[in-house]
């Protein structure tokens, strides 16, 4: 009943008190009619408009009248307001919980301020980790992948009800046995989408056995062109240029204008190896050393096995060593690619020729295949630049620099690893100007581009089911062509062999499990470091 109203700088109490002659016992459910002390109990309500809202009730404590009963005295319970030892009414409790899901803790606590209602990030949390995970279903079919909580050091497991596109678990690790542990749990899976990590497909074969693994079909292409950026890393196409086509914008009065020819630079003085470089040179020495004398020992008829106890190397690098031809040199790993890196030899001698506007590089070498901004160019030129002179004059006054005047070295450009790799990867009617003299380039310089060429479009064909080549003839060309990155490829394949079939037949997608990783992704950084496993878990499986 409906005592009073208190309005005070800009809050409003509303005060009440119950009138319900008896109230049960919330442990025996006995009712009770013995009062034996009143207390008043607050609950903050939602704000009206600008005013704070509080409900100020006045409730009893009641004696329990059933002696087998261990409560003697319990308080009276009032659920349309609130639950027990709860300061909020369910309808802010809701809300705060539906912010806590959505943001988070300190992002959540700053919308709750602006909604007038403060509450901590440690409330929220609170709230995450009190609040039952949602009962699903058992699942027939499903979908696993990993993720990072610390890339390259720690992941875990989510797994994807492929029927209704939720997530079902989050696991604390990506093991064997972790996923082992799980599938004994749910005996009743059909299908089982998975990429092709070795942990879930053991564990998926000893305790799943009755269900179909799928491998991704997205993963396989993701193998393939590692394998072929394998490929054109040990052939070291980073070392192969290509000549450019360049287009240059017409002058003002229509024609190009030219300017003498670019002098020589001057002689740079080498720079002293790196600790780096010089680390390298000791480690491929001592190798060198390893390598010779494990061919003088062969030769003087020791058994492999003897040569491995006498040096102390281990009997598959002793092999190695034997069967060689010559020292097998170690393929260093390019380094990183920056979008300016191709066209960088042909800017500087634009720019130290006659400085052109930046318009005219971006337009220039955009034409010899840079996807990049004119923003990034703009940033390389910036050190180069003088600041005296940047900005005065005409633009359509400066001379240009002819094509033909270039260096012949400054009219090529050199071949990323990268470029190689989606040259061959992707369709010829999807490759640009530029990729298309890539790829030509590229099999002109070595006849097994082709081969790679040939096979990897083949694998594309098996991938969207076009063309009547199966996936037995495809394995048994890349086993006979004599790459070896290939041939590893299609090794791989046939230990999967099942999984591949599975995937390159049935129609499962893991597409929506990937769709959930990335969601993953984004809810561990939006916790700031607190996104553990139980934090973490309740946000997935509450979407």
């Amino acid at each position: 009943m409906l005592d009073n109203t208190v309005v005070l700088d800009q809050h409003l109490t509303v005060y009440a008190h119950t009138t319900a002659p008896s109230a049960a016992c919330p442990v025996c459910a006995v009712s009770a009619t013995r009062v034996r002390s009143r207390y008043w109990r607050q609950f903050h309500d939602r704000p009206l408009g600008a005013y704070q809202v509080t409900f100020a009730l006045f409730l009893r404590r009641f004696a329990c009248d059933n002696t087998a009963c261990p409560r003697r005295i319990f308080c009276e319970r009032v659920p349309a307001f609130g639950a027990a030892y709860c300061h909020r009414t369910t309808p802010v409790h809701a809300v705060l919980r539906d912010i806590a899901f959505a943001l988070g803790g300190r992002a959540g606590a700053r919308l709750a301020a602006q909604q007038h209602t403060p509450v901590s990030r440690t409330t929220l949390l609170r709230l995450i980790r009190t609040t039952p995970l949602p009962i699903v279903p058992a699942p027939t079919r499903i979908g696993v992948d990993d993720f990072a909580f610390r890339k390259g050091r720690v992941y875990g497991t989510i797994i994807i009800d492929l029927d209704t596109h939720r997530p079902i678990d989050v696991l604390e690790d990506r093991s064997r046995a972790v996923f082992a542990a799980w599938l004994k749990d749910h005996p009743n899976l059909t299908i089982i989408s998975r990429d092709r990590a070795s942990a879930y497909a053991d564990a998926a074969q000893e305790h799943a056995s009755t269900a179909t693994q799928v491998a991704d079909r997205f993963h396989m292409l993701v193998n393939l062109r590692e394998t072929v950026a394998r490929f054109f890393v040990r052939k070291k196409a980073y070392e192969v240029s290509v000549p450019l086509e360049i287009a240059l914008p017409p002058a003002a009065d229509g024609a190009l204008s030219t300017v003498p020819a670019i002098k020589d630079l001057k002689r740079v003085r080498p720079k002293p190896p790196t600790q780096d470089e010089r680390e390298r040179t000791e480690r491929r020495e001592r190798r060198l050393a390893r390598f010779e004398q494990v061919r003088a020992l062969y030769t003087q008829g020791l058994s492999m096995q003897q040569i491995a106890r006498t040096t102390k190397i281990h009997k598959m690098t002793v092999a190695k060593y034997v069967k060689a031809e010559r020292f097998p040199e170690t393929h260093p790993h390019p380094k990183p690619t920056r979008l300016l890196d191709p066209d960088e030899d042909y800017i500087r001698q634009r720019w130290l020729a006659e400085q052109p506007t930046v318009g005219h590089l971006y337009t220039e070498i955009r034409a010899q295949g840079y996807t990049g901004s004119a923003a990034t160019l703009q940033h390389f030129l910036a050190p180069l630049r003088p600041r005296k002179q940047w900005g005065s004059g005409d633009p359509n006054n400066r001379p240009r620099l002819a094509p033909h005047l270039l260096p012949d070295a400054v009219r090529h450009k050199k071949i990323t690893i990268q470029g190689a790799t989606w040259a061959v990867l992707l369709p010829e009617d999807k490759l640009s100007a530029y990729a298309q003299r890539v790829l030509k380039r590229l099999q002109e310089w070595d006849a097994d581009v082709k081969i790679v060429y040939d096979l990897v479009h083949g694998f594309r064909r098996l991938i969207h089911k076009e063309g009547d080549t199966t996936l037995d003839d495809w394995l048994t060309r890349a086993t006979e062509s004599g790459i070896a990155e290939l041939g590893s490829f299609a090794n791989g394949l046939r230990l999967d062999k099942a999984a591949v079939d599975a995937g390159l037949t049935l129609d499962v997608s893991h597409g929506m499990t990937e769709g959930h990783v990335n969601r993953v992704k984004m809810l561990k950084r939006q916790m700031y470091g607190r996104a553990t496993l139980d934090l973490l878990k309740a946000r997935v499986l509450a979407a």
